[in-house]
């Protein structure tokens, strides 16, 4: 083709003669770093190689719970998160997450406790459409309201603590990275929507057992959550 045609003007000297590819090793990408494959073309007539270098992107972290499987590294609760206080007659107040903040994480460790008091909701809209890719919820949180994490389309993973009782109206709806979601047993609502359009969404985890998972209350029209195990 004109390419090798090109590269035989170039290097050798019996143009027009075509040229086979063999391949090279390479190094492999991290989740962080860089990779690289490479290919050599090699003239059929007179043996001169050229060098092709391709570049792998980082495959990216793949974190279960706090640790990624791949490198072992290991999350730290996230800081910046925006709260609110709420005040509690007669009882012990608390704080929900209303927003990002000023946090730049991309993966999101939800602090069980701010400022000595429990963390127990996220409010609504308070990620979403945001780039966060993954999000761990921890068990003192009970309630996560409704749209928050709507439009997260850099989303790939949840962890939802056992402490969660409800999750809300389209919660992570249409988050089209969304691939593996763990559910916490303390789950019994789950409202319309929650889940709906994350086409990648395929593994699905839930921390109790069949029979419970059974009695939770679900309305996704999509059957999402249909292959949870």
């Amino acid at each position: 083709d004109s390419t090798n045609n090109q590269w035989i003007k170039e290097f050798c000297y019996h143009y027009g003669t075509e040229c086979d590819s063999v391949s090279m090793p390479g190094k492999a990408p991290t989740c962080t770093e860089w990779g690289y494959g490479a290919y050599t073309t090699e003239c059929s007539m007179c043996g001169k190689i050229e060098v092709n270098k391709v570049e792998i992107e980082p495959t990216g972290h793949n974190y279960v719970g706090v640790t990624c499987t791949a490198c072992g590294d290991e999350l730290s609760e996230s800081d910046g998160l925006e709260y609110k206080l709420v005040e509690v007659k007669d009882g012990e107040n608390y704080y929900v997450v209303k927003g990002i903040g000023t946090c730049t994480d991309e993966y999101i460790v939800i602090p069980s406790v701010y400022n000595g008091l429990a963390v127990k909701g996220i409010e609504s809209y308070a990620f979403m459409i945001s780039g966060v890719k993954g999000v761990i919820i921890p068990d003192s949180v009970t309630s996560i309201s409704n749209f928050a994490f709507y439009d997260c389309n850099e989303l790939e993973s949840v962890v939802i603590g056992n402490g969660v009782t409800e999750i809300g109206f389209d919660a992570f709806k249409s988050c089209d990275a969304l691939k593996r979601v763990s559910i916490g047993s303390g789950v019994t609502l789950i409202k319309d929507g929650a889940f709906d359009y994350c086409p990648s969404l395929t593994d699905i985890y839930y921390a109790g057992s069949e029979a419970e998972w059974n009695e939770i209350t679900a309305t996704n029209s999509d059957d999402s959550l249909s292959g949870a195990t």
